[in-house]
């Protein structure tokens, strides 16, 4: 893992956040009724 080195002595806020990440095409398929919701592929990262 890299690690990027601080260049100022003052300290700086972290923001962390959770994101689902959808596959656009699956959700219009679902959406027409070519396939049910439960099919629509995504995956959640959290802590990024």
């Amino acid at each position: 893992m890299n690690v990027m080195e601080t260049t100022t002595e003052i300290p700086m806020g972290k923001a962390i956040a959770t994101l689902v990440i959808t596959n656009r095409l699956d959700e219009g398929k679902a959406e027409d009724g070519l396939i049910p919701i439960e099919q629509v592929r995504s995956v959640t990262l959290e802590n990024v």
